[in-house]
C-alpha cells in the first residue's frame, strides 16, 4: 500500500547518489583497451540503472554508457515530453556535442514511427534506404534533418516509444561494428525498462500524495509541503496565509441524495477552488469535507478576498440531483472558511490551522444562527412566538442581568444558540427544545444576587469570593421556580453546575441524576468561557477548546452530550495531528 510506497521512495532517494557512482565505477572496471567485454557486461551495468528512479538521471547515464561503448563524438538521448506530443534531448555525451536543445522530434514523425516499429539500432545508410523506399513528406524529412548521419536506436517503454539514442560518428571516422549496433539496442532497451521503472514509481510516489477523487493534494502531502512553505515565508520575511475550508450540508446531501452526488459535488467544489485562486496557492484535500488553501506571501486581507472570490466561485456551481420521479433539483453549494496568517495567527502550522479552523468554525456558527445552513427545525423567532407570556418574564430577567453584568448577558445569549444546535443534533422534541433554548437564556440568572464586585472582578475569585458565586444555581431556581411553570427550565437553572463525576455544586449530583437538559448547558457553558477573554487570561481556539472538552469528557461533563456539541458547532472531523 502507501507505507510499501513511501518506504520504497525513501530507501531510493538516498541511495541514488551511490547507484550513480557505483554505476561510474563498473563502468571503469569493465572497459578494457576502450572497449566493453561482451553484452553480458552490458546487461550488469545496466541493471543499476533500473533502480534509479529519475527520467533524467537515466538518460545521462545511457548516453555516457552508449558514447563510451561506440567511441562516438556525441550520443544524445532524447525523451517525449510529459504532454506525450514530441521527443527533446534530455541528456548528452561525447567530446562533440553538436545537438541543440531546442531541436525536437514530433512523437507521431512517421519516420520515427518507422525506425520504432523494426526496434533495432538503425544506420545512417540503413536510414537513407528507408527515406527512398517510402514517400515522406519534406516536413517530416526536414524534421529528422538533423540526425540523418545519426545511428538512430528507438527506445520503448510496454510497447510505447518513449524517446531514442542518436549516436553520431566515431571521432575516428571508423565504421561501426555489427556488435556495437547489437550493444545500442541492448541499451535502448535497457533504457526503455529503466524509464518504464521509473514512471511506474513516479505514478506509485504521485498516487501516495494524491486524493483519488479530486485529484488535489492530500493529507498526508500538505504535512510534507505546508512546513516548507510556512519555513520559506520565516527565512523571507514573508508572511503566509492559510484558510481551511469545509462544504456546507455535506452530510444532508450524502444523505438525501446519495454519495455518488456527494462525490461529484467534492470533485467540483476542488476545480472551482483550484481554478479560482493564484497558481502559487497551494489547494488540497484535508479530510471528509475539508480542503486547505496555502497562499504564499498573502496576507490577511489578501486571503480574506482571495477565499471570498472561491466561495463565490463554489457558490455558481450547478450540482443537479435527480428527484425519484425524475425531476431534476438544483442544489446549492456553498462552503464556509477561516482564515490565519503567518505570523500574527501563530509561528508554526499545527498554530495556524488551529488558527483557521476556529475562524472556520465561528463562521459556520455565525451562519447558523443566521438560518444559512440547512435546519428543518423551528426557528428563535419561531420559538419566541411560542409563548409570549414567558418570553415577556424570560426578557425582564435578562434586563436585569445585563444592567447589571453585560458579559453574563451576551454570555447567556451565545449558550443559547449553542443549544439550538445541540437541540438539532440530538432531535429533540419541540417541547424540550423550547424548554433548553429557554434555560440556556436564563441559567445565569442567579447572579442577579451576586454582588457586582464579585461579577466584574479582573482577577481570580478568593475562596469566599467562590462561594458568593456558587450561591447562584440555587437562587437562580427559586428565582425561576416562583415565575415560570416549567420544570426543564428550573433543572438547567439549578444543575448546570454539577459534573458528571459527582464533583460539582450546589448538590454533586453525578452522571444520569443530573437531568439531561442541565449536562448540555453544562457543555455549552464551559465551551464559551474556555473561548472568551478574560482580564486575566487569553481565550482558547474554538479548536483548542473542543479538544479540551474531550479531554474533560467523562469527568466533569457527559461524554455523549460533549461529542453532540461537537458535532454541532461543526467540528466533528476527528483529524490526524498536523506537522509541528
Amino acid at each position: 500500500g502507501a507505507t510499501f510506497a513511501f518506504a520504497v521512495m525513501y530507501i531510493v532517494g538516498f541511495s541514488a547518489p551511490f547507484m550513480r557512482a557505483a554505476t561510474e565505477s563498473a563502468v571503469d572496471r569493465m572497459l578494457i583497451g576502450g572497449h566493453l567485454v561482451g553484452e553480458q557486461a552490458v546487461v550488469a551495468l545496466t541493471r543499476h540503472t533500473l533502480e534509479i528512479r529519475d527520467v533524467e538521471t537515466i538518460a545521462s547515464e545511457m548516453s555516457s554508457l552508449a558514447q563510451r561503448t561506440t567511441e562516438s563524438g556525441c550520443v544524445a538521448v532524447m525523451l517525449v515530453e510529459p504532454d506525450g506530443e514530441r521527443l527533446r534531448l534530455a541528456a548528452m555525451a561525447g567530446p562533440f556535442q553538436r545537438l541543440r536543445p531546442e531541436w525536437a522530434i514530433r512523437r507521431d514523425n512517421p519516420i520515427l514511427k518507422h525506425i520504432a516499429a523494426g526496434g533495432e539500432a538503425l544506420t545512417p545508410r540503413a536510414l537513407e534506404e528507408l527515406l527512398s523506399q517510402h514517400s515522406f513528406n519534406e516536413a517530416d524529412v526536414a524534421e529528422f534533418g538533423p540526425y540523418l548521419d545519426h545511428i538512430v536506436s528507438p527506445i520503448a517503454a510496454r510497447g510505447e516509444l518513449v524517446g531514442c539514442v542518436l549516436v553520431a560518428p566515431k571521432v575516428y571516422d571508423s565504421a561501426f561494428s555489427i556488435a556495437e549496433l547489437d550493444t545500442l539496442t541492448l541499451i535502448s532497451a535497457q533504457a526503455g525498462l529503466a524509464i518504464h521503472s521509473a514512471l511506474l514509481f513516479e505514478q506509485m510516489r504521485e498516487r501516495a500524495q494524491t486524493d483519488y477523487l479530486t485529484g488535489l493534494p492530500n493529507h498526508r502531502h500538505l504535512q510534507e509541503v505546508v512546513p516548507e512553505v510556512v519555513a520559506a515565508a520565516e527565512a523571507a520575511h514573508s508572511q503566509v496565509s492559510v484558510a481551511m475550508v469545509d462544504v456546507d450540508n455535506f452530510k444532508m446531501l450524502n444523505d438525501v441524495h446519495g454519495h455518488l452526488l456527494g462525490d461529484e459535488a467534492l470533485k467540483k467544489i476542488a476545480t472551482a477552488l483550484r481554478d479560482s485562486l493564484r497558481e502559487e496557492d497551494i489547494v488540497g484535500r484535508y479530510g471528509g469535507d475539508e480542503f486547505l488553501v496555502v497562499m504564499p506571501g498573502a496576507n490577511a486581507a489578501a486571503a480574506t478576498e482571495s477565499m471570498s472570490r472561491a466561495a463565490r466561485a463554489v457558490k455558481r456551481l450547478s450540482l443537479v440531483a435527480t428527484g425519484p420521479d425524475g425531476a431534476e433539483q438544483r442544489l446549492p453549494t456553498r462552503i464556509s472558511w477561516g482564515v490565519a496568517t503567518f505570523p500574527d495567527s501563530g509561528q508554526t502550522v499545527r498554530a495556524l490551522v488551529s488558527a483557521a479552523d476556529s475562524q472556520l468554525l465561528q463562521q459556520r456558527f455565525a451562519m447558523r444562527r443566521a438560518g444559512t445552513v440547512h435546519t428543518d427545525r423551528p426557528t428563535v423567532r419561531e420559538l419566541l412566538e411560542q409563548d409570549p407570556e414567558k418570553l415577556r418574564v424570560a426578557r425582564a430577567l435578562l434586563d436585569i442581568i445585563d444592567a447589571k453584568d453585560p458579559y453574563t448577558s451576551e454570555h447567556s445569549q451565545q449558550i443559547a444558540a449553542f443549544a439550538l444546535l445541540v437541540s438539532d443534533e440530538l432531535a429533540l422534541p419541540d417541547r424540550e427544545r423550547y424548554a433548553l433554548w429557554l434555560g440556556s437564556l436564563l441559567h445565569d440568572v442567579g447572579k442577579i444576587g451576586t454582588p457586582a464586585w464579585v461579577l466584574r472582578k479582573p482577577g481570580r475569585l478568593t475562596p469566599d469570593e467562590w462561594d458568593l458565586m456558587r450561591a447562584h444555581p440555587i437562587l437562580g431556581e427559586q428565582m425561576v421556580r416562583g415565575l415560570l411553570d416549567m420544570q426543564e427550565v428550573i433543572d438547567i437553572v439549578g444543575c448546570h453546575h454539577e459534573r458528571y463525576d459527582g464533583g460539582g455544586y450546589p448538590r454533586g449530583l453525578s452522571g444520569d441524576d443530573i437531568p439531561r437538559l442541565a449536562r448540555v448547558v453544562s457543555v455549552a457553558d464551559s465551551f464559551s468561557a474556555m473561548v472568551h477573554d478574560r482580564p486575566y487570561r487569553k481565550g482558547l481556539s474554538w479548536a483548542e477548546a473542543c479538544e479540551e472538552l474531550r479531554r474533560v469528557a467523562g469527568t466533569q461533563l457527559d461524554p455523549e452530550m460533549v461529542e453532540a456539541f461537537i458535532r454541532a458547532v461543526g467540528h466533528d472531523q476527528h483529524r490526524p495531528a498536523e506537522a509541528a
